[in-house]
């Protein structure tokens, strides 16, 4: 067996290095590393609750307004036409069928009298009132073929200790003689 010299085992080293060298420096690219290019967002319309002249949602809903009645909020759409003491009178030429869908579910009541194409929610509480209630009385009739009318009559709360009958009784008999 031959020995073999250390010249040629460094030789072979070298080789074995400058291949190597060789090979990964080919793989390797020199890449330009850039940051992704800005995304430019298309500016949206503003939703319609953010424009006050819109009406409606996109599923066709009545808005809120920022006008409340005794706890109750009204739609966009209705003008003030009256208001004494506790009536509050609206005009609106929204569809009555959009008014009727947009109270039905915000008024707890167990009475709506129907009239007509209209309707009168009798005693009814505002779903998210607050503090001292007040039951109201929600009128919704149509005016013309274009205008709805929305009265809204705040009743008077019954009173804390009611009359009793035989007290009512007495003090009609002792009023009665004064009345001729």
């Amino acid at each position: 067996m031959r020995e073999r010299s250390i010249p040629a085992v460094a030789f072979l080293g070298l080789a074995v290095f400058a291949l190597f060298a060789l090979f990964t420096g080919a793989c390797e690219e020199e890449v330009e590393v850039r940051p992704p290019p800005p995304v430019v967002m298309e500016a949206q319309p503003p939703g319609p609750a953010a424009n006050p002249n819109t009406l409606y949602d996109e599923e066709g809903n009545l808005l809120e307004s920022d006008v409340v009645v005794a706890g109750l909020r009204l739609p966009r759409g209705f003008e003030l036409t009256a208001e004494v003491d506790r009536r509050h009178v609206y005009d609106s030429h929204v569809p009555i069928e959009k008014i009727h869908r947009y109270f039905g579910p915000r008024l707890i009541t167990g009475q709506v009298d129907r009239h007509g194409d209209g309707a009168t929610f009798r005693e009814a509480v505002p779903r998210e009132a607050r503090g001292g209630i007040v039951k109201l009385d929600v009128s919704i009739t149509p005016r013309n073929r274009t205008t709805t009318r929305i009265e809204i009559r705040e009743l008077l709360p019954e009173p804390a200790n009611p009359l009793s009958e035989d007290e009512i009784i007495r003090r009609w008999a002792a009023e009665e003689p004064l009345l001729d």
